[in-house]
């Protein structure tokens, strides 16, 4: 997997807005949000290893959570991410059996 696209709609004072998540490898999470006709980009280059695999992206993800980067996004990304992580684990595990 080189990157992961993730869209859906964030509520924030009190409207809901589409939103666009792209993760790239390496290191790479750009957030889009549409508002009142304009678009609004975050982006973030952060300092984690590679996600390339299973186990570099668990490690990641402890990165993330031991940091507390996941702070900085909305609540709907962070489970976003939850989700994410946990189905990942789950495809780590169907693999190592």
């Amino acid at each position: 997997i080189s990157s992961i696209k993730i869209t859906g709609k964030m509520s924030a004072m009190g409207m809901d807005m589409p939103m666009t998540m792209i993760m790239k490898n390496p290191n790479k999470i750009k957030v889009t949000y549409s508002f009142n006709g304009q678009e609004l980009v975050s982006v973030f280059d952060g300092e984690w290893m590679d996600a390339g695999t299973f186990d570099s992206l668990l490690e990641a993800g402890r990165i993330v959570k031991e940091k507390e980067i996941y702070k900085n996004f909305d609540h709907i990304i962070d489970e976003a991410i939850k989700e994410f992580n946990n189905e990942i684990k789950e495809i780590a595990k169907k693999r190592l059996r």
